[in-house]
């Protein structure tokens, strides 16, 4: 394709940041909530599929906005499904981010654990702990008994560790 047929070339570049601003809207809660994900990664993952749009794009098939649309949809959603599939595997393999040696066979313990879940006993959702940590359940397997996304599993877990870590530093405090 020659560069005076570039479709790129057709708006400006603050009407194309507009366009790719809208089709970023709805994935940047997951920016805002997982530490793999930023806005920036989505904008950038979003401008390269749309020079790829322009590159494939075939005139006589769709208007290019609507072509570039569903390529960079599709770009961004991809993105977005393998960066959260990597968030999962790390939560489950190190949900409390702690030192490397560190495995859920590490709370063998029941009176540990007891303690810890007095701590947080009036929160909802504390059962999860358990399921993982003691039974040493995967958040795909909690999720499945529950009937919830294995995503909200490792959000409440990660929710309940981080409400313990403040609880236990303000006790010791």
């Amino acid at each position: 394709m020659k560069n005076d047929d570039d479709p790129l070339n057709s708006l400006p570049q603050r009407e194309w940041d507009r366009f790719i601003g809208s089709i970023l809207r709805p994935f940047l809660g997951y920016a805002k909530h997982d530490p793999l994900i930023s806005g920036d990664d989505l904008k950038q993952e979003a401008w390269v599929a749309l020079m790829h749009a322009a590159r494939n794009y075939d005139p006589r098939k769709a208007k290019f906005t609507t072509y570039a649309y569903f390529y960079v949809r599709g770009r961004i959603f991809r993105y977005v499904l393998e960066k959260t599939r990597m968030s999962s595997m790390r939560i489950d393999t190190d949900p409390m981010n702690v030192e490397e040696g560190y495995t859920d066979n590490t709370y063998d313990d029941q009176e540990l654990m007891g303690t810890i879940l007095s701590v947080i006993s009036d929160e909802p959702h504390v059962n999860l702990l358990v399921e993982h940590f003691v039974k040493g359940k995967s958040f795909r397997k909690i999720a499945k008994e529950n009937g919830m996304s294995h995503q909200i599993v490792a959000m409440h877990v990660k929710k309940l560790v981080n409400l313990l870590e403040k609880r236990l530093d303000h006790e010791n405090a």
